[in-house]
């Protein structure tokens, strides 16, 4: 087929229609082993679906691709960093529209302000993700009438022009750094509280020097992460080693430029790398899952600190890292202090 005539464009309301006839058929082929057409049917022509397909077409970055005036597939791009759909029609793939519409989602993400950029992959999408450059964050399972499912959290760097062309770099803390530390933390939350909990943590048996980390530009910190030992206790006692991430900071006029998520990259790679097999974070419940986290309930695990289940999430740093593990996370008593 001449790729000429394929045309991108952004997305209609007028276009709703002719897309979930597109999405019905996707789901159709790529889910004919999990649900019956007559369940599919059901779900789709809902009006709860068209509403939902409505509200999306409004809020996210829309693109679809057209062959003659025949919507052949689209793709979407929410808020600056999530490819939430690339679907092509099946009579259509392997024609390079999937290429045409994921490169479009990339420009547009980079134009956003994003250094990165996540998806949720079916296993059928993933070798084209990993030509992609996509690395894979999470492997999940889950069985639906009896079948067993697996799709994958990735995600891919993208081009930061202007912190590659200052020469960002992350290396582990040494003596020399802990004033600009100091006063990394507390310009980023706007009090001392975490700049001090760094002080204590770094004076006691919970901390890791490898995974105390800066970010620099030009020999100057404009970020900095921590990750130090927890451990988490069930009912009959038993203590299993954790890590938790906290706190990480970034200079208010270096923020929203992908700096944090690069210190959260290189420091959960740097506790792989130390044979760690979890982290625990506390903080907000629509950045951290970008990088792998989820709620610590579906582990029962809890905080020792009243706060929502929501945001109180763990990463299995390997596969299982988790598993057969339950109880409440026990802080070092610095953590006490904030």
């Amino acid at each position: 087929m001449n790729s000429s005539k394929i045309s991108i464009r952004p997305a209609l309301l007028s276009d709703l229609a002719e897309m979930q006839t597109l999405f019905v058929e996707t789901i159709e082929a790529v889910c004919k082993k999990d649900y019956s057409p007559e369940q599919i049917k059901v779900w789709t022509s809902s009006i709860e679906h068209t509403n939902r397909w409505t509200d999306r077409l409004q809020k996210q970055y829309f693109l679809i691709a057209q062959i003659e005036n025949k919507i052949v597939g689209y793709s979407s791009l929410q808020d600056k960093d999530y490819l939430d759909f690339l679907y092509v029609h099946k009579d259509f793939q392997r024609q390079g529209i999937a290429d045409r519409l994921y490169n479009e989602i990339e420009i547009e993400a980079i134009k956003r302000g994003s250094t990165i950029l996540n998806s949720d992959v079916s296993i059928t999408a993933k070798p084209f993700f990993e030509k992609k450059e996509f690395k894979i964050l999470l492997e999940q399972k889950n069985t639906i009438n009896g079948v067993e499912i697996v799709n994958y959290k990735m995600t891919k760097d993208l081009p930061a022009t202007d912190i590659k062309k200052n020469g960002l770099k992350i290396t582990q803390e040494n003596n020399l750094d802990y004033i600009e530390i100091y006063e990394t933390n507390t310009l980023a939350f706007g009090k001392e509280n975490e700049a001090k909990l760094v002080n204590l943590l770094r004076e006691s048996n919970a901390f890791i020097p490898e995974l105390s980390l800066v970010a620099t530009i030009d020999n100057k910190i404009v970020g900095h992460i921590l990750f130090s030992r927890i451990v988490i206790i069930d009912n009959n006692q038993n203590e299993f080693e954790s890590l938790a991430l906290a706190p990480i900071a970034v200079r208010p006029e270096f923020q929203q430029k992908g700096i944090g998520g690069q210190l959260i990259r290189t420091g959960l790679d740097k506790a792989r790398e130390l044979n760690f097999k979890s982290v625990i974070v506390l903080g907000h419940e629509h950045y951290y899952p970008k990088f792998g986290f989820v709620p610590t309930n579906k582990w029962n695990i809890k905080s020792s600190f009243d706060v929502p289940t929501n945001v109180f999430m763990g990463l299995e740093l390997i596969e299982g890292g988790l598993k057969n593990v339950s109880g409440t996370v026990k802080y070092p008593k610095e953590f006490d202090t904030v």
